[in-house]
């Protein structure tokens, strides 16, 4: 089998400013519903919430939230 390099991201060594439950509320705000999954990632170089929701109004979403500014960057829906 044929080797591939790998480059992992640097792990998250402070909490990030953001809280966990207040990017529950800010995605819930940008998607109402419930949370399914709640993981604190980097996404191009910034250290984001990524909150998987069951949607009031059907679907999964997933929403990405900065964990420094509380801002939501993206939201999609999940397959």
């Amino acid at each position: 089998m044929r080797q591939r390099s790998t480059t992992l991201s640097p792990p998250q060594t402070t909490a990030p400013a953001i809280p966990a439950d207040e990017a529950i509320d800010v995605a819930l705000d940008a998607v109402p519903g419930g949370i399914v999954e709640l993981d604190l990632d980097t996404d191009r170089g910034r250290v984001v919430w990524e909150a998987l929701i069951a949607a009031d109004a059907g679907g999964l979403w997933e929403v990405y939230v900065d964990a420094a500014t509380a801002d939501v960057l993206k939201q999609e829906q999940d397959d």
